[in-house]
């Protein structure tokens, strides 16, 4: 199916700014909109524009976390890493953790 639009310029402009930032063509991320705006799933889908804040609490619920209620005390539980290499094994090592708890979790 073909579908024709006439978009505002800001619109257009906006759309074009946003696909180059992801490095796709605009008629590709205007696909995608298009689709995740009517997904089938019957939840509703909050919808964020890339130039509009989104609250933290919707990021957070979209992502299935929860925000964090104290940055400082956040910042100090992560590891001390002294290079690339110690920040990669430290990435590994949380995987394999999380991996295994999410096995051992039927």
């Amino acid at each position: 199916m073909t579908l024709v639009l006439s978009l505002p310029q800001d619109v257009d402009e906006r759309l074009q700014l946003d696909a180059d930032r992801k490095g796709v063509a605009k008629e590709e991320l205007a696909v995608d909109i298009i689709a995740r705006s009517v997904s089938k799933s019957s939840a509703p889908v909050p919808v964020y524009d890339f130039w509009s804040p989104v609250p933290f609490e919707a990021l957070a619920d979209a992502q299935g976390v929860e925000p964090v209620g104290d940055f400082k005390q956040w910042l100090a539980s992560l590891p001390k890493v002294e290079g690339a290499d110690e920040l990669v094994e430290h990435i590994d090592q949380a995987r394999r953790e999380r991996r295994e708890a999410e096995r051992a979790c039927p």
